[in-house]
């Protein structure tokens, strides 16, 4: 440590005290079955669906259940500042990325969609619109 008795003051006061160990909140959560229906509904009867994912899908190991799902749907499909393989580049309905933060840019994709399917990404109004 620096030649310095305020910081070595300091720096005996946090030794002495007792770790407080932190929390982690949980972030397991459940949906309500109807909603799940609900937005299952919605999607199928979806004329313009789209899914819209970020690299959740990879660190899941979910590729080809989304890939699955998007054709089941014929849902285009867009990267949410993805970086990961999430889904083959060369899919058909692989569009590309909308980018981060893209708010008016990508909107012009998102507002043509009637519904949609976020998948391993924040959802967050300043992030998708």
């Amino acid at each position: 440590p620096p030649d310095n008795p305020h910081f070595e003051a300091v720096l005996d006061a946090l030794i002495e005290e007792p770790a407080i160990r932190t929390s982690v909140p949980s972030t397991k959560v459940v949906p309500v079955p109807s909603e799940i229906e609900r937005a299952a509904d919605m999607l199928a009867h979806a004329q313009h669906p789209i899914i819209v994912f970020g690299d959740g899908v990879a660190y899941s190991q979910a590729q080809p259940e989304m890939a699955q799902i998007a054709e089941q749907l014929g849902a285009h499909v867009w990267g949410a500042d993805a970086g990961e393989l999430n889904i083959a580049f060369d899919h058909p309905l692989y569009k590309c990325q909308l980018g981060h933060m893209f708010g008016a840019s990508s909107s012009k994709i998102t507002t043509q969609a009637d519904a949609g399917l976020l998948v391993g990404t924040s959802v967050f109004p300043d992030e998708i619109p």
